[in-house]
């Protein structure tokens, strides 16, 4: 059956949230950037090779695409991947890369960001994918010293590889560098932190909503420019005619000091009228 990458896929338990989705991060209040948000656009991709006699997957791949909608221009807008592998015939799977050849491991770029769980929410869709095939051992992941140019960056990234079940073999005492530990994909763990920044949207909803922003922003302008040309026009006509301005200027403002002039006016008239 075909089906919209924008809607969710499948049914009961094994249903999973649309292909398409928008993600919404808000920094926490206690960090650097505490009241930013960044919109993410994410795309799932799967292609699987079954065995045409059993129907079994004997052969997987996954991609997880996202554009970061709050950076760079209309033609320039900043991208990334995670991705994921999986080979029946070879007995692995990779967590960090799209094929079993080499050990991988995962970068989320630009770095403006980082540090909103914007990795920890992409890896956790992989880990969730591999999970699928329990009994099969995972390709290492190979932590680079270059990755960890000072000791908060080294923390912040073991940790986030430790998070998901990994654990390594450091080849220095700084923990640095190093080659995780043998692991089954059934002993990984999903981490669902993310939600602590992230939201999620469908992509409909999404644009329907920046589509009534653009909306009610085009009727403010509209009637910003229509205020602006009224204010032109009446600075025109006090240039022109400065005292007629500056009378009608306080009429219309000042209706409680006309209507006692009037009246003191007329008083004063009636008055004399009377002596007369």
């Amino acid at each position: 059956m075909i089906t919209s990458s924008f809607r969710p896929q499948g049914h009961g338990q094994t249903r999973r949230k649309p292909d398409v989705r928008v993600l919404e991060i808000k920094r926490v209040a206690d960090s650097t950037d505490a009241g930013r948000v960044d919109w993410i656009l994410v795309e799932r991709k799967e292609e699987l090779e079954r065995d045409p006699r059993t129907n079994e997957v004997h052969r997987g791949k996954i991609s997880v695409f996202y554009w970061d909608l709050s950076a760079g221009t209309a033609s320039d807008i900043p991208d990334g991947e995670f991705l994921g592998f999986y080979d029946k015939v070879f007995d692995g799977i990779s967590i960090t890369s799209s094929s079993l050849s080499t050990g991988g491991y995962v970068r989320v770029d630009p770095p403006r960001l980082r540090g909103g769980w914007l990795g920890t929410y992409l890896m956790n869709e992989i880990v969730a994918w591999a999970k699928q095939w329990p009994d099969t051992p995972v390709r290492e992941v190979t932590l680079l010293a270059g990755d960890a140019d000072d000791p908060q960056n080294r923390i912040r990234r073991n940790r986030f590889y430790e998070r998901f079940g990994l654990e390594f073999d450091f080849t220095d005492k700084d923990k640095s560098a190093g080659v995780s530990r043998s692991i089954l994909a059934g002993n990984l763990k999903e981490v669902t932190t993310w939600a602590q920044t992230i939201t999620e949207h469908d992509l409909p909803r999404y644009l329907r909503a920046a589509l009534s922003d653009a909306e009610e922003m085009a009727v403010t302008a509209h009637m910003q420019v229509r205020d602006f040309k009224e204010l032109y026009d009446e600075l025109r006509f006090a240039e022109r005619h400065p005292v007629r301005w500056i009378a009608s200027a306080w009429l219309r403002n000042r209706p409680a000091g006309v209507a006692i002039a009037v009246v003191g006016i007329v008083a004063a008239a009636w008055s004399g009228f009377k002596l007369v």
